[in-house]
């Protein structure tokens, strides 16, 4: 009987300390250290018993982020729209495949913004943002609902139309 005991712990110990038994240690620190309008830059901490960090943004797998024994891994999430919410997930697996918990951290991108100060002037314009990236400009009569890429574009049509006339073309 204390052979069986003896044995039975042996073996539960093995099982208990195998590769693969226990999740390895799961990034930490994870936090966005630059928030822009079409991207966000994310920092966290890397363990020493980390191989490389899986990176997936909406859940989508972006890359593998490989890991230095100790100190911060970063990480840029690229080709947002403006004030829209993202998420990054991190998960770990150590030097014999096991891997840690999920790390989750969520951020929103910046507004974008355009100064219009001096348009209304030149063309009898007027531009109220209505939503994030989203504007009414009234010329004259006309009323449109666009994005702020659409203003700058009419904005810059508008200004080589009213040069021109000025120049007398």
């Amino acid at each position: 009987m204390k052979n069986f005991k003896l044995i039975a712990g042996i073996l539960l110990m093995i099982a208990f300390l195998a590769p693969g038994a226990m999740a390895a240690n799961e990034p930490t620190a994870l936090n966005a250290s630059a928030i822009h309008t079409y991207s966000i830059d994310w920092q966290w901490t890397a363990n020493p018993t980390q191989y490389n960090t899986s990176v997936y943004i909406d859940g989508v797998f972006e890359t593998n982020v490989t890991s230095p024994t100790t100190g911060t891994q970063v990480y840029t999430g690229t080709g947002f729209l403006p004030s829209t919410s993202h998420t990054i997930s991190l998960e770990s697996p150590d030097m014999n495949g096991t891997y840690s918990g999920w790390v989750n951290d969520t951020e929103t991108t910046s507004a974008s913004s355009v100064d219009f100060s001096g348009i209304s002037s030149v063309i009898s314009a007027t531009v109220t943002q209505v939503l994030p990236g989203i504007v009414q400009l009234v010329v004259g009569i006309v009323t449109i609902l666009v994005t702020l890429a659409v203003v700058g574009l009419i904005m810059g049509i508008f200004g080589s139309i009213v040069g021109a006339f000025k120049k007398g073309f």
